[in-house]
């Protein structure tokens, strides 16, 4: 008996049952912030903090998907010479209770903003198996602890 084209229909068939489909977004979330912004000197500094915010707006190429409602976020970058260098991790939700962790990486700080990259580290319920990533910019005022972050990126779902 001949088991290869057994194997091989089994084998396109499974790989077939996890189509995927990515496509592009756009979303801008606000929230509150607080951080600590230590200078040790003028060539060494220090930032660290924790924000949560809710989406305000959002556009993509896929209407069906159901992008994040909540974010919790904690990062921390240090500034040596003038180059930031920083990681951080965040926490979101969709409206369906789906949780998904992205990790953050900060490449560009200003006064009152900072801008870098990010990726999915994984998730849950519908954001199962989703891989995605893009950019970052967030503008914060530090008097009131006001956050506004602009994510761009492209995200490819399990059918």
């Amino acid at each position: 008996m001949n088991l290869v084209p057994a194997v091989l229909t089994i084998a396109f068939l499974a790989t077939s049952a996890t189509a995927q489909e990515t496509y592009r977004f756009t979303l801008t979330t606000k929230g509150q912030t607080n951080s600590t912004f230590t200078p040790l000197s003028g060539a060494l500094q220090l930032w660290s903090g924790t924000n949560t915010q809710e989406l305000v707006e959002y556009t993509a190429d896929h209407p069906s998907y159901i992008p994040p409602q909540t974010w919790a976020c904690n990062s921390s970058f240090v500034i040596v010479r003038g180059i930031p260098n920083g990681q951080g991790h965040c926490l979101m939700e969709n409206a369906d209770g789906d949780q998904t962790i992205i990790a953050t990486s900060t490449a560009h700080v200003s006064e009152g903003r900072n801008a870098g990259t990010w990726y999915s580290v994984g998730g849950t319920g519908a954001q199962e198996g989703i891989q995605s990533r893009g950019t970052f910019y967030s503008v914060y005022t530090p008097s009131t602890g006001q956050i506004v972050t602009t994510v761009e990126g492209e995200v490819t779902l399990m059918e």
